[in-house]
């Protein structure tokens, strides 16, 4: 699970016109980051979920921190009242590893468990429960 750090002042300051463009350009780097075996989502807001697909836990850990580096390290491109504006932006991810006994619920919710965690430990960082 992925969630934007401070993205609220995003949508304050520059308008939820310039929070989708922020939006969109972090769906392309997810799906560049990720394998077409693998699922991106937007979850709600500015949170957003990646499935990966037979991934090893050490495998899953270098993706997702590849993911968190790769948003931190963009520059967003927006537009604003016809002037051009670059974001810098970060993110925290919860990272939550599939159990034999898991649903679909428990799965989201130690995801969601690990991203306050990421959120606690002072955010752009990837935290795991599992």
């Amino acid at each position: 699970m992925i969630d934007l750090d401070n993205f609220k002042a995003v949508n304050d300051h520059l308008g939820h016109q310039a929070g989708d463009m922020v939006l969109q350009q972090v769906a392309a780097i997810l799906t560049a980051s990720t394998r077409s075996q693998d699922t991106v989502g937007r979850y709600g807001g500015e949170e957003f979920i990646v499935a990966l697909a037979d991934v090893a836990p050490h495998i899953a850990w270098d993706i997702s921190e590849r993911i968190r580096a790769s948003i931190a390290n963009n520059s967003f491109h927006v537009k604003q009242d016809h002037a051009d504006a670059h974001l810098s932006i970060t993110a925290s991810l919860g990272l939550s590893h599939l159990k034999a006994e898991d649903t679909v619920t428990t799965l989201v919710l130690r995801a969601d468990q690990s991203l306050y965690l990421a959120k606690a430990s002072g955010k752009n960082c990837v935290k795991s429960l599992s």
